[in-house]
C-alpha cells in the first residue's frame, strides 16, 4: 500500500469521526506513536530504532521530549 493511498484512508477515518483531516496524516500517527510508546516506558533506544532515527538526541526531539522533562527524571531519580 502506497503512502497516498494510506493518507486518503486516514482522511475518511477522521471526518468518520468529525475530526477535521488536514491536521492528520501518516506523520502525525507516527510521531504519536513514538510519544505513546515513550509514555509507555519503552526506552527512547527502542524508540530510535523503530522510527529509524540516527541518535536518541534526534528521536527525543521529534517526539517531543524537552528540557523539562528530562529536569524531572533527574529530581525523581536522585542517588
Amino acid at each position: 500500500m502506497d503512502w497516498v493511498r494510506v493518507w486518503g484512508l486516514i482522511q475518511i477515518w477522521v471526518k468518520e469521526v468529525g475530526l477535521e483531516g488536514e491536521r492528520y496524516g501518516t506523520h502525525s500517527l507516527r510521531k504519536t506513536w513514538g510519544y505513546q510508546a515513550r509514555m509507555q516506558d519503552v526506552s527512547i533506544s527502542q524508540i530510535q530504532n523503530k522510527l529509524g532515527h540516527k541518535s536518541p538526541v534526534i528521536t527525543s526531539r521529534y517526539i517531543g521530549i524537552d528540557q523539562e522533562e528530562i529536569n524531572n527524571v533527574e529530581k525523581e531519580v536522585c542517588i
